[in-house]
Formats: structure tokens, C-alpha cells, sequence
């Protein structure tokens, strides 16, 4: 019998700063492995991500992000390069050193203005009442451990978002009477179980979307919350609790599905009690 030992290709990351390679990271094909996180800093800028390109044009890059089969042929070298930006968040090519910061810039009773978090943060944040935002968290973590993640009196639209609170005894967002929350993607979480809702929807529009996972550890709250005449409009995703309801719905509109003709196009996912 022949016994054949086939080597699986090996590849390498070199990561620069500043045009400076500092690390080399060796990866076998076919295993997982998480890319390195930064270890320089720069006064004055905030880490944003890896790039495949130096101008940030290229594929990103998360620090700790677990990749997979890069490269196929042995002895590839994969530079990413440290993108390093004047603040955590940013309107257009102003940048803030907090994300709230940037948020109260954007005017009331104005078209909707794109806020893009750049970093990831630990902030307590709120939008006010006639203002109209489009918050792109590029796949960047909010987290908090104390009070509401997130306040809305206004219309926001939430994308590539990672909420994630551990507070005691508040949601994680509250949707304020009369305010308009949509969530088209990424996940939504209250990680403590002495909290409250992941969403507590108290008398505005709520509409969850594909691509959207909402988790709540909570033992005394809903996952999702709706009353005081409220409406939740899910067209998709999962709503999980795991200590009690997925969803509760006091006094309040709920529309399940995005229905056309009578057919239902989309059915979201809920497991709880």
C-alpha cells in the first residue's frame, strides 16, 4: 500500500503600521484562525480596521476576526495595512471622538444624514426628536453596562449593527412615542439577565428586517416590547429570549410578514417562551 502525506499550502499575514511590518501571522489552510489585533497607537487617530489596501480601499478586516482558507497556494503573503482615522465616528469627512458627538450634529427637520461608526465603543446614545439619521455601525460593537444603550425620539434606520447591553433594569433600546426605529441588519442584545427588553418599543414605529437577530437574556422582560399604542412591523429575522417571552405586545399594533397579494413574503424566527 502507498501512504500519501499531502501537505496542507501554508500562508502568511504581514500586518503594517505606517508602512512598517511589525507582525507576521502563519496560517495553514483548512484552519480557522483569528487575525491579530493592534498593538500600535498613533496620537491623535483611532484604529479602524485591516485592509488588503494602504488607502483602505481594499477588503476590511475586523481585529480578532477568525478567517479562513485566504490563500491557496503555499508560501502566499497577505499584507494588511492599519487604517487609522481622525475619530471613532463620522458625518461625510467630519470626524468625531464619540459617537454621540456626532450624532447631536446631525440637524433637525433636515433629509436623512448617514452617521458611520468607525471603531468599536462603549457610549450611552441618544437621537432627539425631528432628526433623521442613517446609522451605519460597519460591523463595529456598541456596548454598555450601565442604562439604555440607545434613546430614540427620532427616525433612525439601524444597519450592520452590534448592539450589546448588560445594564440592569433597562432595555437595551427604547423607541420613544412617536419615533421611527428600522433595523435591516445585525444583532440586538440585552446580555443580562436581571435586564430588560433587547427593544421596548413604548408608542413608536418599530420594523425588524431580514439579517437581524435579537437576543435577550432577560428573566422578568420580553425580547421585543410594543405598547401605548405602538407598532412593530418584523419582516423577517430571529427573535430569541431565552428567559422568558420572545415577544409581547401590550395595547399594540404587530404586523408578522411582508404580505402582497395576500402571500406572505417573509416569516420571521421567534424562540421563547
Amino acid at each position: 500500500a502507498i501512504t500519501l502525506n499531502i501537505r496542507k499550502p501554508i500562508y502568511y499575514i504581514k500586518y503594517y503600521y505606517n508602512n512598517t511590518s511589525l507582525d507576521t501571522q502563519e496560517f495553514t489552510y483548512g484552519t480557522p484562525q483569528n487575525i491579530i489585533n493592534n498593538t500600535q497607537n498613533i496620537q491623535g487617530k483611532v484604529f479602524g480596521n485591516w485592509n488588503t489596501e494602504e488607502d483602505g480601499s481594499g477588503t476590511e478586516y475586523e481585529e480578532g476576526q477568525e478567517v479562513n482558507n485566504l490563500a491557496t497556494v503555499d508560501g502566499t503573503i497577505i499584507n494588511l495595512y492599519a487604517i487609522w482615522y481622525d475619530g471613532v465616528a463620522r458625518i461625510g469627512n467630519t470626524y468625531y471622538s464619540t459617537l454621540q458627538l456626532a450624532l447631536s450634529d446631525v440637524p433637525t427637520n433636515s433629509p436623512q444624514t448617514t452617521v458611520e461608526l468607525l471603531a468599536n465603543v462603549s457610549e450611552n446614545l441618544t437621537v432627539a426628536k425631528n432628526q433623521n439619521i442613517n446609522l451605519d455601525l460597519r460591523n463595529h460593537t456598541v456596548n454598555v453596562t450601565a442604562d439604555t444603550l440607545l434613546d430614540n425620539y427620532g427616525t433612525v434606520t439601524i444597519s450592520n449593527v452590534i448592539l450589546d447591553s448588560s445594564s440592569t433594569n433597562t432595555a437595551t433600546i427604547n423607541n420613544e412615542k412617536n419615533a421611527s426605529l428600522t433595523i435591516t441588519g445585525g444583532q440586538v442584545i440585552m446580555s443580562n439577565p436581571e435586564g430588560k427588553q433587547a427593544i421596548y418599543n413604548n408608542g413608536g414605529r418599530l420594523e425588524i428586517q431580514d439579517n437581524v437577530y435579537i437576543e435577550a437574556n432577560s428573566t422578568v422582560r420580553a425580547t421585543v416590547h410594543t405598547l401605548s399604542n405602538g407598532t412593530t412591523v418584523i419582516t423577517g429575522g430571529t427573535i430569541v429570549s431565552t428567559g422568558y417571552s420572545a415577544i409581547i405586545n401590550d395595547e399594540a399594533t404587530l404586523i408578522v410578514g411582508d404580505s402582497e397579494d395576500d402571500e406572505i413574503k417573509a416569516t420571521p424566527t421567534l424562540r421563547g417562551s
